[in-house]
């Protein structure tokens, strides 16, 4: 069975948009699949070659919840009433991987489900020189302020600058609140990329011999090459320094490390007078004071650009701030949490009860207080 075909009956499902022909042949194809051809290719299709494969006790029950679904009877009905035992579900319903490493095999009574609340969009706050703020979510195209000669402008859900002939430097600030991101266009042409809960504050021209910016959170960045203007990152405990390259740097303040991935190019990291070169396919990590470069992959850390949200290992402390940063909920962890680990991709625009399916059906619960989310462990 191709898996180009496989792939379109699970992401027509996915988008509710499967008809019920196709339906029926999705079922078709799990039900008359006497050899597990199915079952291999969705781990192929999904599944990380460092993940252990699904037991077979595993698949069964992830086949059993796919047969026992509702099916729709016109164009658009959910594909899934119900969620797989195995975290593989969100392969499914996502078009993506996510995966949960086993620590227990029971899953509890689903608590009480939180607001369908949707995802994170495009739109950020642009605080101009003067202090005036625009919410660039409901700004229409074209130009919003003229700044000391440059003009910003909004054009296909990003901020240009186009320079004037002017010496006067005046400094912008972006800033994505939780559950918003947003692209920029530097006056120099490098583009920038800001994630949820995040700010970057830059001049509206590069006038001197050097360009620097500063970011608090995480953002991408593809910078334009000038040998005579080093590009600079600063952040609240280091400074990244390019000539031309594609990085991503994540400094949040809850996190517990500052992490710096390049994709392209050479950069420098400094932090308290330590300095280190990372190259292609490496990243610099700064926590407790120490500054380390290690191999990575880059797809992870940039996920994010890409509409996806990158586990790797992850805690579920880990996950929940990412939850809180795109869902623009408050998170609270009560009692203690099991040691379970989470590794894969989810796609960011699935809706907040969605993922938490998975985590319920691993042993959490989740319940809405006010704009709290409360995750608590069997």
């Amino acid at each position: 069975m191709p898996n180009e075909r496989l792939t379109y009956l699970l992401v027509q499902a996915s988008r509710k948009q499967a008809t019920a022909e196709e339906y029926d042949e999705l079922l078709g194809l799990i039900q008359g699949d006497s050899t597990g051809d199915v079952l291999q290719e969705l781990d192929e299709l999904h599944a990380p070659a460092a993940v252990t494969p699904f037991t077979e006790h595993e698949r069964d029950a992830m086949f059993e919840a796919v047969l026992s679904a509702d099916r729709p009877t016109k164009v658009v009905r959910p594909f899934f009433r119900r969620w797989m035992a195995a975290a593989a579900v969100i392969a499914l319903i996502a078009g993506t991987y996510f995966f949960v490493a086993r620590n227990n095999t029971q899953a509890p009574p689903v608590a009480q489900k939180p607001a369908n609340l949707p995802p994170g969009h495009q739109g950020a706050i642009l605080t101009l020189s003067n202090h005036q703020q625009i919410v660039l979510d409901s700004a229409a195209n074209g130009s919003l302020a003229n700044e000391g000669g440059t003009t910003v402008q909004k054009t296909n859900g990003q901020i240009t600058y186009i320079a004037g002939n002017t010496n006067t430097v005046l400094y912008n600030t972006m800033t994505t609140p939780r559950g918003r991101q947003f692209q920029l266009v530097l006056p120099d042409g490098s583009r920038v990329w800001l994630n949820a809960s995040s700010s970057i504050t830059y001049p509206t021209a590069f006038t001197g011999n050097e360009r620097k910016v500063t970011v608090t959170g995480e953002a991408y960045f593809e910078v334009q090459h000038d040998a005579s203007k080093p590009f600079s990152v600063v952040t609240a405990k280091e400074t990244v320094t390019v000539l031309g390259t594609h990085f991503n740097v994540m400094a949040y303040d809850d996190e517990p490390a500052i992490h710096t991935t390049l994709l392209e190019g050479s950069v420098k990291v400094s932090a308290g007078g330590q300095n280190n070169i990372i190259r292609p396919g490496e990243e610099a990590v700064l926590a407790n004071n120490s500054l380390q470069v290690k191999k990575t992959d880059t797809t992870n850390a940039v996920a994010w650009v890409r509409g996806q949200m990158a586990l790797e290992n992850a805690t579920i402390e880990t996950v929940m701030r990412q939850v809180s940063r795109w869902y623009n909920v408050d998170v609270k962890l009560e009692g203690d949490m099991p040691p379970t680990k989470f590794f894969g991709m989810i796609d960011r625009n699935v809706y907040l009860p969605d993922l938490l399916s998975v985590l319920e059906a691993k042993g959490f619960q989740t319940r809405m207080e006010g704009n709290t989310l409360i995750v608590s462990a069997k």
